[in-house]
């Protein structure tokens, strides 16, 4: 019985050195390689104190070439926050073995245990070391925010008495070919002046032919069509005017009686067309045409649409499909009546819809001036304001101060006010301080409001009670601006 149980040991001895030397020898073929790759490749914030949850949706971008970490859309302005939930990731889960927060004033540096808070105000960078605990990289942080309000309108009086004269009827701006031009009527002549578009501080007298003395100012509009420019115009017989330079305008035969050019009409599928009103079979009719060679008949125009004397926006909102319409407001209707609603046109199926705006607010549309700005519709309405709290026009009380005061308290004066529309004309709202006319800028109805591809406001002209203005004022909001 000895032998026997001393021969089993033996052959279990034997079986173990065997399976230790294989064993053994397994382990020094097969080492495991720790990564080298200390490469950051996602960062997010959060904060409890970030009670818009701007954080989360800002994307912060990491520059693996020059090792830098920043967000290309700046966060809102005056945004802070004291401290935020850091989250980082390398190439895997657990692939970075170390990661060194660097902080600012006061300068400090430790080694962060992925759990605790981070000062979002005072990071300056991020080190990062591989899981080879050798591998070393180091990551400039910079938070992008808005130094300046983004929804700040800044204001500027670029021309005063640029057309210099008292005896003007009517003035109308439009943009044509690179330049403006405001055409107005004096003494029954029609007068021009132009600038670059991208002065409007110096101002030229132009010499213009083949307008009619008994052309409508309010009539004329410009079209851009691909890298052509073209202006028409209507006189008080509905003749039709044309001009590729706004200097020289020739006259026009259409295929039926024009009686409107309510503007360029916005298209699903892109075609240009200008939208008109014309007479067809003793019917007025809603027409298309791109060139006023020929044109498309489309359904008959609805009673108390503006037919003269109003203003036209064409807009197209990127952020809804559908928004594509021709806004018209004040105007006069076919039975002479001044039109105080907001139609949008939008072309469907070939037809021409129309929503007639019920004018809730009672605000004068006919008078004051629509446009479209930062996808967005505004209105710039001279409004009757009092007067909540005196205002002196210098400081009256230092030395050399004369103490007028300009606007005492519970006065009644006018002054003009923008307002914003987030559904194309239903409800009203006054826009911010931010937003607010210069205190130089004397109270007007009847002005010509163009935005151009530089995000700028242009407003030119209008009319003071009786008194023609000729000013040129130009604006941007903050945010718009591209440098």
């Amino acid at each position: 019985m000895t032998i026997k149980y001393l021969f089993k040991s033996l052959i279990i001895t034997a079986l173990s050195v065997a399976l230790s030397s294989c064993l053994g020898k397994g382990s020094e073929e097969t080492e495991v390689e720790l990564s080298s790759d200390a490469q950051i490749y996602s960062i997010s914030f959060t904060s409890k104190t970030d009670s818009n949850k701007v954080l989360p949706s800002t994307s912060f971008t990491i520059d693996q070439l020059n090792k830098t970490i920043f967000n290309r859309d700046s966060l809102p302005y005056l945004f802070h926050v004291d401290s935020v939930n850091l989250n980082i990731s390398g190439v895997s889960a657990g692939a970075l073995s170390k990661i060194v927060i660097n902080l600012k004033n006061p300068d400090s540096t430790y080694t962060w245990n992925m759990k605790d808070s981070v000062s979002f105000s005072r990071l300056t960078s991020i080190e990062t070391t591989a899981a080879d605990k050798k591998t070393v990289r180091l990551y400039q942080f910079k938070a992008n925010i808005h130094q300046h309000d983004p929804n700040l309108i800044q204001w500027f009086l670029l021309a005063q008495n640029y057309h210099n004269t008292n005896t003007i009827d009517t003035q109308k701006t439009v943009l044509i070919d690179n330049r403006f031009f405001t055409y107005f009527k004096s003494e029954n002549v029609i007068h021009a002046m132009s600038s670059f578009a991208d002065n409007g501080r110096e101002w030229n007298s132009e010499t213009i032919s083949g307008l009619p003395a008994n052309t409508r100012i309010n009539s004329i509009i410009s079209f851009q069509n691909n890298s052509i420019s073209a202006c028409y115009a209507l006189d008080e017989n509905n003749n039709l005017y044309k001009s590729l330079n706004g200097y020289f305008w020739t006259q026009l035969e259409t295929q039926y009686p024009l009686i409107s050019i309510y503007g360029k009409l916005p298209s699903a599928i892109g075609d240009f067309a200008i939208l008109t009103a014309i007479e067809y079979e003793g019917v007025k009719r809603f027409a298309k045409t791109s060139d006023f060679s020929s044109f498309e008949v489309m359904n008959i125009i609805p009673n108390g649409i503006p037919m003269s004397d109003f203003a036209s926006l064409s807009i197209e909102n990127p952020h809804t499909y559908s928004a594509k319409y021709i806004i018209l407001s004040g105007g006069t209707k076919e039975d002479a009546t001044e039109n105080n609603q907001i139609w949008l046109l939008q072309e469907n199926r070939n037809e021409i819809k129309n929503v007639v705006i019920p004018n809730q607010s009672g605000f004068d549309f006919h008078n004051n001036t629509l446009f479209w700005y930062d996808n967005t519709l505004y209105l710039l309405l001279r409004q009757q304001i009092v007067v909540e709290t005196e205002d002196n026009n210098d400081e009256g009380n230092n030395e050399g101060g004369t103490g007028i005061v300009k606007r005492r308290e519970g006065e009644e004066i006018y002054e003009n006010v923008l307002y914003t529309s987030p559904d194309y004309g239903l409800r009203w709202f006054k826009t911010g301080e931010n937003q607010v006319l210069p205190e130089e800028f004397v109270d007007r109805t009847k002005t010509t409001i163009i935005t151009d591809d530089k995000n700028f406001i242009w407003i030119f002209g209008g009319v003071s009670g009786t008194q023609q203005i000729s000013e040129v004022w130009r604006g941007r909001l903050n945010k718009l601006i591209v440098n």
